[in-house]
């Protein structure tokens, strides 16, 4: 493998003709794809050779492959993937070798690869020959943002998720949140004895409380969601004016968005809570008789002891919950995929509402914060420095985590299964989310 960056007269010859073997495959079988490779500038890709027993490209000082046997690695990774199926989806081509161990095996009818950063694949066509397998008519290549959905089975190349372009970044959230809803579905609910002990010392609760469907009566047309995100803080003084008004939206906020907006004198009608660590100090001094609880099975013991106001219990699909499920079918099951703004939003159109604004809904760390009104490290990670990214409503990248992005991906599938409800983005610094438009008169 020959050396990337600033590379003499030999050298350049020796690239040029090696992307243009592998550059006339492309452009013969996918041209709409190879006008947009030849477009891309490679030479501004912060490449490196790393050198091991053997040797890989780095970028960002990422390796795209194992710099001591590529070829172990990839059978490695092959192994996640059933050797009798017949259709495999891979997002990253990497240094190609996945890709050309899977072709290996008869039974394979068709492999899609897709793209996830479409420079470091051109640069990669500039200094390593991928004639064989791109020619192979098994093949079908093209962007991960061509494709729209996930498909099954398939295997991710690690570097490239952290590594994906602005084009492939929503496909590559979309990778990483089922990569991570599986791992949960096959590890974490299935393996956690203390949770179904809370379940068990909670059961005078989750039997007894009334449901939360009958909350549903009392929604109004619209329904302001109060999240913890950053930008919640740029509303304190429009949401305090609105709650005074004799006639306003209901407000349901994130257990962790509350005490900061009691601070600014804002009160919550319903509170939903999900996240098991959740306990009374993260509520304000003083709860309200008069504020509704929303809670899951697995709620801290002290917290549905200690709450004042009426509480209301709801189910979610954790897998953990089946044996509840079947000894209490009637109660409601809420969406939840990891974030508490899922079954806040669950509810809130459940309520019959037709308008929600989402408020401090950022799933990212815009002005460098984490939460509105928690110090750094309070509820989770520092906001700085941070590797991963995400697209806010400006078209530009701000500091988040993977799960932040799984949890925005999961909102956005809720969004759109329900198209008769118009849900409104109130910030454009944080996380742009499909399916929520803007207000002007409400961005800040």
């Amino acid at each position: 493998m020959r050396q990337p960056s600033s590379p003499d007269a030999e050298t350049q010859d020796a690239m040029n003709e090696v992307f243009e073997k592998n550059a006339g495959i492309v452009r013969e079988r996918w041209p709409g794809l190879h006008e947009r490779l030849v477009a891309l500038d490679v030479g501004r890709v912060p490449a490196t050779l790393t050198e091991g027993i053997s040797s890989t490209l780095s970028v960002h000082g990422i390796q795209l492959s194992s710099r001591h046997d590529r070829r172990r690695e990839a059978e490695i990774q092959a192994c996640d993937l059933p050797h009798d199926a017949h259709e495999i989806w891979l997002y990253g081509a990497g240094l190609g070798d996945l890709p050309r161990l899977l072709l290996e095996r008869a039974g394979l009818v068709r492999l899609h690869v897709r793209l996830l950063n479409e420079t470091i694949f051109a640069l990669v066509l500039h200094v390593l020959d991928q004639s064989d397998w791109l020619a192979d008519p098994r093949v079908d290549l093209a962007g991960a943002a061509d494709d729209g959905q996930i498909r099954s089975p398939f295997f991710a190349q690690p570097p490239e998720l952290v590594l994906a372009d602005e084009r492939n970044a929503r496909m590559r959230d979309q990778v990483q949140a089922e990569i991570e809803r599986l791992f949960a579905n096959r590890w974490l609910h299935n393996h956690d004895p203390y949770r179904l002990q809370r379940g068990e010392r909670n059961r005078e609760f989750w039997t007894r409380d009334p449901d939360v469907s009958e909350l549903f009566e009392r929604g109004t047309d619209e329904i302001f969601l109060l999240a913890s995100g950053p930008t919640l803080a740029r509303h304190y003084d429009f949401l305090r004016e609105v709650a005074a008004r004799d006639t306003r939206p209901l407000f349901i906020c994130a257990d962790t968005a509350w005490k900061p907006l009691a601070g600014h004198g804002i009160a919550a009608d319903i509170v939903v809570s999900l996240d098991e660590r959740i306990t009374m100090d993260h509520f304000p001094g003083e709860v309200p008789p008069s504020t509704c609880l929303v809670y899951f099975p697995f709620a801290q013991t002290a917290l549905l002891k200690n709450w004042p106001g009426p509480r209301y219990v709801a189910f979610s699909g954790d897998s953990l919950l089946d044996g509840y499920r079947k000894e209490a079918p009637h109660r409601t099951i809420l969406y939840a995929s990891g974030s508490v703004l899922h079954p806040a939003a669950d509810l809130a159109v459940r309520m019959g509402a037709c308008k929600i604004r989402l408020f401090g809904a950022d799933f990212s760390f815009p002005d460098q914060k984490t939460h509105s009104g928690w110090d750094d490290h309070a509820l989770t990670g520092a906001a700085a420095p941070v590797k991963h990214w995400i697209m806010n409503g400006d078209g530009e990248r701000v500091g988040t985590q993977p799960n932040f992005r799984a949890y925005l991906y999961h909102l956005e599938a809720f969004i759109a299964r329900h198209p008769e409800v118009r849900f409104i983005n109130t910030s454009r610094a944080g996380a742009k989310i499909e399916g929520a438009y803007y207000d002007p008169e409400y961005c800040r």
